[in-house]
């Protein structure tokens, strides 16, 4: 009896019947095939996340660290031009520091400097939107960068005097093309917390944040309007660093433009004033100089005849006062070229076109640059 009741057991146990577990090679349950889709469910989504994770702490690497052309595309694709040019050796290195009105007026190819052996290497290292914190802020990031000139020129555009909020502004414009180091640098001049904030938003948010610099340079067919494209930063540079104008219905704009430029710089130029961050960092300027052994001087940038109309008496006695801090306490020259250009050689009066450019860049070297040069002794 007891041998046929286990020789049923061993039968039943050998086809599956009668037992909860499923026999070896049987297909799972429903309960099963659920637990192991909820497994897999789970290993994607945490398998996706660390992925975009990845992507976003990397990309917020590459850009804090590795990148400027990606941070900063205007330094980056510049520093890079720069280089290329320093390939010529025995060449002493001459920067122009300034903003966009620097940008579009010096051309180092019209000046009639020699190119051989010896001769001065002029460098227009002009960047768009710069304020006199950030012309500082260009020349530290290039000595940090290696870039050693021997001579610098720094930009002195009278209504940029007038930011007391420069550093704010500054960022508020282009806070994720800052580095933590910037940041360090120009808290001091800035007025609120704005400058850290920003600089946090951008790292937290680089791919937003880095969203046309990245389309622009990979993708510029995707880019559904012109005025999103920064492909003209690296596309229209020339190998000297100078950035035209563009001259495409230059005559047509040039009203509205200015226009434009009597409402927002008008009432400025008309009550200079210049602010005490603008004074201290051409006063550091001046001193980073001193401290690298690199000779500066400052030049004012050229302005229409109807801009001119806009300063006032007092404007002008404001801004000769600091012309004498520049000269008499910084030991600096100031450089004012005259070049004979009218209303109709600028954009809207303070952005000068590309063929009066050459004949200012020319008059400025004629004028100022070589003698200056002879006296330092990097002429030829």
């Amino acid at each position: 009896m007891f041998r046929t009741r286990t020789a049923a057991v061993v039968s039943l146990a050998r086809t599956g019947l009668g037992t909860s577990r499923p026999a070896v090679g049987s297909a799972p349950g429903p309960y099963s095939a659920a637990r192991s889709r909820g497994r897999a469910a789970r290993r994607a989504v945490l398998w996706g996340a660390a992925a975009m994770l990845g992507a976003h702490l990397g990309l917020a690497a590459v850009i804090e660290f590795a990148s400027t052309k990606t941070r900063f595309p205007e330094y980056g694709y510049r520093l890079a031009a720069l280089r290329a040019r320093q390939r010529e050796r025995g060449r002493p290195l001459v920067l122009f520091l300034g903003s966009s009105c620097t940008q579009n007026a010096i051309r180092p190819d019209a000046m009639g400097l020699a190119e051989g052996q010896g001769s001065p290497l002029v460098f227009n290292f002009g960047l768009s939107g710069s304020l006199p914190p950030q012309l500082l802020l260009t020349l530290r990031r290039l000595l940090d960068d290696g870039v050693r000139p021997r001579a610098v020129v720094v930009e002195v555009f009278p209504a940029a005097l007038t930011s007391g909020d420069a550093t704010d502004s500054m960022y508020a414009f282009r806070g994720a093309g800052m580095t933590h180091s910037d940041v360090s640098r120009l808290e001091p001049y800035a007025r609120s917390a704005v400058v850290r904030e920003r600089w946090v938003r951008a790292r937290a948010h680089p791919w937003y944040e880095a969203r046309h610099v990245l389309v622009s340079r990979f993708a510029p067919d995707w880019v559904p309007r012109r005025e999103w494209s920064l492909s003209g930063t690296w596309d229209e540079l020339d190998p000297h660093g100078f950035y035209p104008f563009p001259q495409a219905g230059a005559d047509d704009r040039r009203a509205g433009r200015l226009a434009a430029a009597r409402d927002s710089l008008g009432r400025l130029v008309g009550d200079l004033t210049v602010t005490e961050p603008a004074l201290s960092s051409y006063r550091e300027v001046a001193a980073h100089g001193r401290a690298h052994r690199i000779a500066v001087a400052f030049y004012v940038v050229p302005e229409s005849p109807v801009f001119r109309s806009w300063y006032t008496r007092r404007s002008h006695e404001e801004l000769a006062a600091f012309v004498r801090v520049l000269t008499d306490e910084l030991g600096a020259p100031v450089f004012e070229a005259t070049a004979g250009l009218a209303d109709e050689d600028f954009a809207d009066g303070h952005h000068v076109l590309r063929a009066p450019a050459a004949r200012y860049s020319r008059a400025l070297a004629d004028q100022h640059l070589k003698p200056w040069f002879n006296v330092l002794g990097i002429d030829r």
